[in-house]
């Protein structure tokens, strides 16, 4: 577990207990038990592409027939994430052994996001910040919401920026050594391959390598070929165990980005905003105003640490916004945006601390400042923890009315729909049996590929899910 920080320790008795090392094993815990709570609440397979987890089960079996690489090959393995493929074949290989249905997985993939907490503590220290200032970056990062919801889902994104996370760890080591380019560029490709969408983070690493190599750009071509052998290592290895050329995989990966094309292009430049808004409500505000803050630190005192978390906001926002909204070849989405809950959570933890400008919120004004974080992430979580999906409200109904069979009930918005609700037009609805939240009702779910126009008709219509008995189809 990487422990925040490392710039402020002192020797202490071994007796006494160090209560920002046990603050920080709170967060982390308490963020394991939120996820594995939601993991076995419900919601496994609401999304279409959660189904990729199915062909991972196909591969465990066959590695279980004796058939190792059998399960992995193209024709089977799809280039669509196929690192989630791979990877998830572990712990549904598990389950297979288990005989469980998909309970490890479930846990598995539920706690990858608390290791992205940690992570940014790590990149905390990496920075030389305080720990203090590691922990109030972590314990924000713990706080937002959208760092949360996934974790019910067999979805590749938090695996994605687990690994993307790793890798600039590694960029922002210091002095730098030629292993921990290696390394970056290994880890960034892991983090494509994971999940397509975060290639703009392993981009990132690359420029912080060339950043953080002491001002010399003389080595810039050094770490450029260093990342690139690191990044090759990772295709080179998926080739060979997918049986793949190179001229097929380019080809794949070229079919597939042409195939997304959900969503709205011109929204690129204040999707992230509309998005986080929606799924952090004053967590945004709480960002904005550190970023704000951060920025006039920065030009009063020309942090280089500090300065290298704010390049990474911009960064990644010119390169989205120019591609999204500027030349249209990169739709944005939700998941698209969560790239930047580590450095905002790192401004937001610096701003609180602000150990730059006389120690800022110390002693009980730190209390205060966790309590009002806390509460808004409290607020933020509760949709969250009560959300019910298409096939657990199918059940429970079925289980609450037994009697409630045959062409006299019907299902009302119980299923997965894109890109608008459902017409029961044709339906006269006599009495609602049951009724529950539909999960779109939950704003963030609709910036997964929904554009304006198609979340304005869903929140002006009724979508609830109803279990209804009728007099007529």
């Amino acid at each position: 577990m990487p422990v925040p920080g490392r710039g402020d320790e002192q020797l202490k008795p071994a007796w006494k207990i160090d209560g920002l090392k046990v603050a920080f094993a709170a967060v982390l815990l308490v963020s394991a038990a939120l996820r594995i709570y939601i993991a076995h609440s419900g919601g496994h397979f609401y999304w279409p592409d959660e189904g990729r987890i199915r062909t991972s089960l196909a591969a465990g079996q066959g590695i279980l027939q004796g058939d190792v690489l059998a399960g992995f090959r193209f024709d089977k393995m799809g280039i669509d994430h196929l690192g989630f493929k791979i990877i998830a074949t572990l712990p549904v290989l598990a389950d297979v052994l288990a005989g469980t249905h998909y309970a490890v997985a479930s846990v598995f993939f539920s706690l990858i996001s608390v290791g992205n907490i940690a992570l940014v503590a790590r990149l905390a220290g990496r920075l030389g910040w305080t720990r203090q200032q590691a922990f109030l970056s972590a314990f924000c990062m713990a706080a937002a919401s959208s760092g949360l919801y996934w974790a019910r889902h067999f979805m590749p994104y938090d695996l994605a920026l687990m690994f993307s996370l790793a890798a600039l760890s590694c960029a922002l080591e210091t002095p730098k050594k030629g292993r921990d380019i290696l390394l970056a560029g290994i880890l960034s490709a892991l983090a494509f391959i994971t999940y397509n969408g975060y290639w703009s983070m392993g981009l990132l690493a690359l420029v912080l390598c060339c950043l953080k190599s002491s001002g010399r750009l003389g080595q810039s071509p050094r770490i450029v070929w260093l990342y690139s052998l690191g990044f090759g290592a990772i295709l080179l290895g998926t080739l060979l165990l997918t049986g793949r050329t190179i001229p097929g995989l380019l080809h794949e990966y070229l079919g597939f980005s042409q195939s997304i094309d959900q969503g709205d292009f011109s929204e690129g430049h204040i999707f992230m905003v509309k998005y986080f808004w929606l799924s952090e409500k004053y967590l945004l505000v709480l960002w904005l105003v550190s970023l704000a803050v951060c920025l006039k630190i920065y030009f009063d005192a020309r942090s280089r640490s500090l300065g290298l978390v704010i390049f990474c906001v911009l960064f990644l926002y010119a390169v989205l916004a120019i591609l999204s909204t500027g030349v249209h070849v990169f739709v944005l989405y939700g998941r698209i945006c969560r790239q930047f809950l580590p450095f905002c959570s790192l401004l937001a933890g610096y701003f609180l601390s602000c150990s730059g400008v006389g120690g800022f919120l110390q002693g009980r004004r730190t209390v205060v400042a966790l309590a009002a974080v806390s509460a808004i992430a409290l607020f933020n979580f509760a949709p969250i923890l009560r959300q019910r999906f298409p096939a657990d409200f199918r059940e429970y109904a079925a289980q609450r009315h037994p009697e409630a069979t045959g062409e006299g009930y019907a299902f009302v918005n119980a299923q997965y729909f894109y890109p608008a609700p459902p017409s029961y037009a044709d339906l006269t609805i006599e009495q609602v049996l049951e009724r529950a939240c539909h999960p779109l009702q939950y704003k963030p779910y609709q910036f997964e590929g929904f554009k304006r126009s198609e979340r304005e008709r869903i929140d002006a219509a009724d979508v609830a899910m109803k279990f209804v008995a009728v007099s007529r189809w």
